[in-house]
């Protein structure tokens, strides 16, 4: 009985350890969009490109992650408010990852971003990013 009640001890340390490590993340990555959101505001596209995770590398250059920005800059103005939905964990080529979607208001319309961001030693970096942007034609 004894080993029983360790064992399930044992196993409930873990579990909270690891719950009080996704909300660290989760809290870290938060942190990040703010910084992305202010970066493109003030059109510091080599600030987020400073973050972006190798991995991303994989699927779009740091050109094409340039005019990506760039163009929800100009079609979309300032990111006024963003406000977090849904977080979910997972792991993306053995990197632990977390996804926060957050709908976002710009000055000239609003979208639904999705952000995955890897996060290690406290620093989240970008291992990917999509806008839904229901009304607007991109170009």
């Amino acid at each position: 009985m004894k080993q029983l009640l360790i064992a399930v001890c044992a196993i409930l340390a873990f579990v909270l350890i690891g719950c009080n490590s996704i909300a660290a993340d989760k809290e870290v990555a938060l942190a990040k969009i703010v910084t992305i959101h202010e970066q493109l505001n003030n059109q510091d596209i080599e600030g987020i490109k400073s973050d972006i995770s190798p991995m991303m590398l994989k699927d779009i250059s740091m050109s094409g992650i340039e005019k990506m920005f760039t163009m929800i800059h100009t079609k979309l103005g300032k990111v006024k408010s963003s406000k977090n939905t849904k977080a979910m964990t997972g792991n993306i080529d053995s990197e632990s990852a977390i996804t926060l979607i957050n709908d976002t208001i710009f000055e000239k319309g609003k979208g639904v971003e999705t952000f995955t961001f890897h996060v290690k030693n406290g620093r989240a970096t970008l291992l990917g990013y999509n806008i839904r942007i229901p009304d607007m034609k991109m170009e």
